[in-house]
């Protein structure tokens, strides 16, 4: 019988042990409290969201992974900075854990925290409820929670946060460079053209005076 208990014992060891050593992505959810989400948020912004990114997914490809890459328009930047007024998430599916849910409507107000990892990119503080809806200048819900400590925190900070929030950098439309810089060729050759066609005219004219 001790022998038995013994065995019960070890065994409960040894998955304690396992439980503690595994990472996120095969079953801790790393969950925070809204205050903590707040404090350790590199950056806190308001944007909506303009177009969903699919990424294929590998075969035999440890969860999680990514599956969806997504393009908001920042509004404004309440807490920290960003180099652009576009901002790129991540979506993430597989493994165990559980997964930030993003609205599928475009027309959603957004208040997004996110970390800022060292290449720049960005990540959820936590593995969930990093994404508020704001509807009427109010943060209503938290994806991926029902509880609304969530969305009163939420909507406190930003309520106090919103009237200093500052507007992103513009990113550079370079879709439109190529079509600038053929436009001013364009209106250059133009311009040289006509120059050396007055300038033709001008020597026949001097070439007829000069044979009278």
């Amino acid at each position: 019988m001790r022998y038995f208990g013994s065995i019960v014992f070890v065994y409960c060891l040894w998955l304690l042990l396992i439980y503690q050593h595994t990472p996120s992505s095969y079953g801790k959810a790393l969950i925070l409290p809204p205050d903590r989400m707040l404090e350790e948020a590199d950056v806190i912004f308001t944007g909506s969201i303009i177009r969903v990114e699919n990424v294929p997914h590998r075969k035999n490809e440890a969860g999680p992974y990514l599956v969806k890459l997504i393009h908001v328009k920042v509004d404004r930047i309440v807490k920290g900075d960003l180099e652009s007024d576009i901002a790129i998430l991540k979506q993430t599916e597989g493994g165990l854990t559980v997964h930030q849910s993003y609205p599928d409507s475009k027309e959603e107000k957004l208040l997004i925290l996110q970390r800022k990892l060292p290449d720049n990119t960005l990540s959820g503080v936590a593995d969930s409820n990093n994404i508020g809806i704001i509807r009427v200048d109010r943060v209503t819900e938290v994806l991926n929670h029902s509880n609304d400590a969530y969305v009163s925190v939420f909507d406190q900070y930003y309520q106090a946060h919103k009237e200093n929030a500052k507007k992103p950098p513009q990113t550079i439309d370079s879709s439109s460079t190529p079509i600038s810089y053929s436009l001013v060729a364009i209106a250059g050759a133009l311009i040289l053209s006509r120059g050396i066609v007055k300038l033709r005219r001008g020597d026949f004219s001097r070439l007829m005076k000069w044979r009278a």
